[in-house]
């Protein structure tokens, strides 16, 4: 491997963890307000991956993040998304 192809894969890993970092933030901000209302949720694939099994930022881009929720709460999570 080239220095500049490392230097390329090193620098997509620093942007892709620091994206993730500052999704992962924001992502607290949701629970936090859903655990204020009672809202039980479930992460699951890419978020519950990052966190929990690669335990590293920037291994792979997550461009959402995806919750199990109760049917009931929708109403509730609406309100607090807007």
């Amino acid at each position: 491997m080239s220095v500049s192809t490392a230097d390329r894969l090193i620098a997509s890993y620093a942007l892709i963890g620091a994206a993730n970092k500052r999704s992962l933030e924001q992502l607290r901000l949701v629970l936090r307000e859903f655990q204020a209302h009672g809202i039980i949720c479930v992460l699951l694939k890419g978020v519950d991956l990052i966190t929990r099994l690669y335990g590293v930022w920037g291994l792979r881009p997550m461009v959402d993040v995806d919750l199990l929720v109760r049917e009931r709460d929708l109403s509730t999570i609406d309100q607090i998304m807007k």
